[in-house]
């Protein structure tokens, strides 16, 4: 136990926010550095398995397992999540008043021992505190405190797994840990499935934290750029809205602000077809349909994929779609299309050449 951890228990506050994250920080740094030790990273993920499974005896609640749809705060006391964090944090105060009263003069090996386990068990219990509260949290919005609890959940996962659940049955700390282990509680399943779904999302905000601590613009740029790739793929890969939900949709895009946010926030198809619902239904002034159709060729064409709008819109966009304009021409003059079809409907329409 150093110095520096009986300042933070007695600095500790639950609700400062900043003092969290810098704890969890250095949990985060103190844990990758063990990544490559297999006994300490053992120690440690062990020291995690025993936190969860005292959170399972006393909060009757998994956290090894735990998952639930995502809800609007404030939550219920009797959602699982709000019972486990309840626990925890009385957990973290009570670890946190003995580190106070306790004789850190003591150099004993039996005081050296209980100092360590006091600090791992610390340490365990705020990764599983901001682990849970990441649960309810878009992954798009995890900050410093869920990515840096996320990180160092995912090195613990990487112990022996076999190793950590034999060790709590045969030196278990508390016979309780000893009867409540079960051969799956590492690595954390809970934790496993929501890493796989999201880890280029984490590890995107990894770089980016370690870039921002290094001051380097250019790499936090591009770390920017893969992560809002990664957040675009995302969403056009999710599935589709309805039809009733994109017709709600296209009755609220009536302005600029309403097409830059929308094509933000919805899937490629989704996006293509609200905005020609919007058109169709005059909802956008003149100016803004332009946009609206210049965004949806962005977007049609993949092109969000390389460049920024503003960009293909000043080169490749406005030469694209100044042949477009052309072809609109052309299959109209010529009897393709009825004369009076507007641009947008024979923009929506198949056409082989536009590919």
């Amino acid at each position: 136990m150093t110095d520096r951890f009986v300042e933070i228990a007695r600095a500790y506050n639950r609700d400062d926010v900043r003092q969290r994250i810098a704890y969890l920080e250095a949990i985060y740094t103190s844990t990758y550095d063990i990544r490559n030790d297999p006994e300490a990273l053992e120690f440690h993920a062990t020291t995690a398995c025993e936190v969860a499974i005292l959170v399972r005896i006393q909060s009757q609640v998994d956290i090894c397992t735990l998952a639930f749809p995502r809800q609007t705060p404030p939550l219920a006391a009797s959602h699982p999540l709000m019972k486990a964090l309840l626990w925890l944090e009385k957990f973290i105060e009570q670890i946190f008043k003995s580190v106070v009263t306790a004789d850190v003069n003591r150099l004993d090996p039996d005081a050296r021992l209980r100092r360590i386990a006091i600090t791992a068990r610390t340490q365990a219990a705020f990764i599983w505190k901001s682990y849970l509260l990441a649960l309810n949290t878009e992954p798009a919005n995890w900050g410093t405190d869920a990515v840096c609890a996320l990180s160092a959940l995912k090195i613990l996962s990487t112990a022996d797994s076999a190793k950590v659940i034999n060790t709590i049955r045969l030196d278990g700390s508390l016979d309780e840990y000893k009867n409540e282990v079960r051969d799956d509680d590492w690595p954390p399943r809970g934790f496993i499935n929501l890493y796989s779904k999201n880890s280029e999302l984490l590890e995107g905000k990894l770089r980016m934290r370690a870039a921002m601590k290094q001051g380097d613009i250019e790499v936090i740029k591009q770390v920017a750029r893969q992560n809002a790739l990664i957040e675009r793929r995302a969403l056009d890969r999710a599935p589709r809205a309805s039809l009733a939900e994109n017709a709600e949709r296209a009755v609220h895009l009536r302005s600029m602000g309403d097409l830059m946010n929308a094509c933000k926030e919805m899937g490629r198809e989704d996006f293509c077809d609200v905005v020609l619902a919007a058109i169709r239904a005059g909802n956008l002034s003149q100016q803004d349909t332009a946009t609206g159709l210049f965004l949806r060729e962005w977007v049609l064409s993949e092109a969000n994929y390389r460049m920024p709008y503003p960009e293909w819109l000043a080169g490749e966009g406005r030469d694209r779609m100044v042949l477009l304009s052309n072809d609109w021409v052309h299959d109209c003059l010529h009897g393709v299309v009825d004369r009076g079809m507007p641009f947008h409907e024979w923009l929506a329409a198949p056409d082989n050449r536009r590919k």
